[in-house]
């Protein structure tokens, strides 16, 4: 084991460390900043302690230590330092961390010491923000939303003045891992190579190359007479269809190696170094430039705030290589070579219906005559009977549950219902292709196993053909996400075909308009009310929840991503299936059905138990006392 004694003698201030996983220091070692610890201390540590850290800055001869915490990262940073200086990563220490990824791959400590002066801690590359992860490995929650906290996660960030690291010669039991820190390449501790400042900038710039954190401060341009109305603008498909290799190469640029995804670039009249990278995303997922380099004009590489790193789309970098920033002409040349159409001089503006109530009643007395006012069922009897009768045209329904707890298969035993009624439904299904929902539609009606289809194949097609010549139509709509293509499909099949429910599985793998997933998703949830407004039928939208519903009875508020599914829905329900969550203790069968609103009718019970039928993926009623019914008519909204 290195001993505190030999990174004394090599002019390194060291503290003794808990050997409990903590990673915090064993004594109180503020004053360890500013002196080198006596030769009787590190004796004494050296006898009673089994972790040691090395403390940065000026009392370590103006040490600095950059920790790539993140694994997949160390490779591609030494790439990339050595493209700027082929002799740089070989003058410096390099130690392996005991953190490894899922992959086996390790962090690394690299260690060198700077002629001029060293400042505190700092952070070179953060993460796009994600799940923040508490101690105990647990998701944090926001206490208002119940959505998961997104914060950006360090990657890569120095130890400098005033701070420490656990280094070679802790044991196994100071590290939360029970691995252990390894010397593996360039010069022994004792030993560390003193860099020049310029040397030591080079370094922190490569790291900042894989900051992803500045993507999310980029902004598009807007390029007035070019504005979104339905149709892309120029700059948009520009973005989606162009390649960095066509709008850089021409100006020069050379692409020099590509490394995680993140591809480097030098700027034309320079033969060594970085100027730039292309791989990360904007929050609307366009592939930026990011450029560094302060002489690679018209670029910027400082932003106004100081940082380094600028970003750009490639509409905008396409811009200024072209048009001298001039969007406007940008445009208008991009719109020449066949990207994106011109909006409109003057938006159509939203229809708005006028009428009155005499008018309404009149309309509605039609229906009534026509039979279309009649309850449509959700395709358990004991659920409707809960609902009133059942859901009514026109309504928007939705239907929560945790992953796998049946939301599918309760909106095709509800489409059953509708095209067994002799009515016409939409499937619009994000996850299940045509094969496996007609395998489940095939086992809700056969009494035979899977295993014996094949034994009876001739019995299953007579079944098939009899079954849909007496049923209305069940569209599908496979991998169709965009609510824009939704509504274009379903009001093609409107045009020939009287629909009585459209079931979306599900809510959050649909994309609205918005630039976050909640302003896509509060999209989506307004026109899925139109849909079954427009077209006098069902729309019944599954919905996931966020995670806070697994610790009880879901509400209304657990809906994930938008609060304006609650809003916009006629009628929410919860189903759980128990067994689960508890296998061990729950009857695989018990299923339950919670009402938590039904705008225009009374909710006659809250709640109704049923049998889940996993084998014939079919919900049926379960065995209930004879009174099941309460008898209060109080409406909810």
């Amino acid at each position: 084991m290195t001993t505190f004694l030999e990174y004394l003698h090599a002019g390194l201030s060291c503290i003794p460390i808990r050997a409990d996983g903590s990673k915090a220091a064993a004594i109180p070692w503020r004053e360890f900043c500013g002196r080198l610890p006596t030769e009787a201390e590190c004796q004494s540590w050296q006898e009673h302690y089994a972790g040691v850290a090395i403390i940065g800055g000026a009392v370590s001869g103006n040490l600095e230590i950059v920790d790539i915490d993140e694994p997949s990262l160390v490779r591609p940073f030494i790439d990339a330092l050595r493209s700027q200086d082929a002799s740089l990563p070989h003058r410096l220490t390099y130690v392996q961390t005991p953190r490894r990824n899922e992959i086996g791959k390790a962090g690394c400590h690299l260690y060198f010491r700077c002629a001029e002066s060293i400042p505190g801690n700092t952070k070179l590359a953060m993460s796009e923000p994600e799940p923040d992860i508490d101690t105990d490995g647990k998701l944090r929650m926001h206490p208002a939303t119940g959505e998961p906290v997104l914060k950006p996660r360090t990657l890569i960030e120095t130890r400098g003045e005033g701070g420490y690291v656990l280094t070679v010669g802790c044991s196994a039991a100071c590290h939360p891992t029970g691995n252990l820190y390894e010397h593996v390449y360039g010069p022994p501790l004792a030993e560390l190579a003193v860099l020049s400042a310029a040397e030591r900038e080079t370094i922190h710039q490569v790291a900042r190359m894989f900051d992803r954190s500045i993507s999310e401060t980029h902004e598009e341009p807007s390029v007035r007479g070019y504005e979104r109305h339905g149709d892309k603008s120029p700059g948009d498909s520009f973005n989606e269809r162009a390649t960095w290799p066509q709008i850089l190469e021409p100006h020069g640029w050379h692409c020099i190696g590509e490394s995680g995804g993140v591809k480097r670039w030098r700027r034309p009249g320079k033969s060594t170094g970085i100027s730039a990278t292309t791989g990360l995303l904007s929050k609307q997922g366009n592939e930026l430039l990011v450029v560094f380099s302060t002489n690679a004009h018209p670029f910027e590489g400082i932003a106004a705030n100081g940082r380094q790193g600028v970003t750009y789309s490639k509409f905008g970098a396409y811009t200024l290589l072209n048009h001298t920033g001039d969007y406007q002409a940008s445009a208008k040349a991009l719109l020449d070579l066949g990207y994106g159409t011109p909006a409109s001089k003057r938006p159509e503006k939203a229809r708005v219906l006028r009428g009155t109530v005499h008018d309404a009643e009149t309309r509605y007395l039609e229906l009534l005559t026509a039979g279309q006012t009649e309850l449509m069922s959700l395709g358990l009897p004991s659920l409707d009977k809960a609902l009133d009768g059942g859901v009514e045209r026109a309504e928007m329904v939705i239907i929560g549950g945790l992953p796998s707890h049946g939301k599918s298969v309760c909106g095709l035993q509800a489409l059953r219902a509708t095209v067994e009624s002799g009515r016409n439904g939409v499937l619009v299904s994000h996850e299940m292709g045509g094969l496996a929902i007609a395998k489940r539609m095939i086992l809700a009606r056969t009494p035979f196993g899977a295993e014996h289809w094949r034994d009876k194949i001739d019995v299953l097609k007579r079944d098939c053909d009899a079954y849909w010549s007496v049923c209305g139509e069940m569209f599908l709509l496979e991998q169709c996400r965009q609510i824009d293509d939704i509504e274009k499909a379903v009001d093609q099949i409107a045009r020939e075909y009287d629909l009585g429910m459209i079931v979306i599985d599900h809510a959050q793998l649909t994309v609205g308009k918005g630039i976050n997933r909640y302003e896509q998703l509060s999209d989506a949830s307004a026109r899925f009310k139109d849909l079954a407004v427009k077209h006098n039928c069902v729309c019944l939208v599954l919905s996931q929840l966020n995670r806070q519903a697994a610790a009880g009875d879901a509400g209304a508020h657990h809906l994930r991503e938008s609060g304006a599914l609650e809003q916009d829905a006629d009628v929410i329900i919860m189903v759980r299936w128990p067994w689960k969550a508890d296998p061990e203790s729950e009857p695989a069968k018990k299923y339950t059905f919670r009402i938590l609103k039904n705008r225009n009718r009374a909710i006659v019970r809250w709640e109704v138990a049923a049998n889940f039928i996993a084998a014939r993926q079919m919900i049926e009623p379960a065995d209930e006392p004879a009174e099941p019914y309460s008898e209060f008519t109080e409406w909810s909204h």
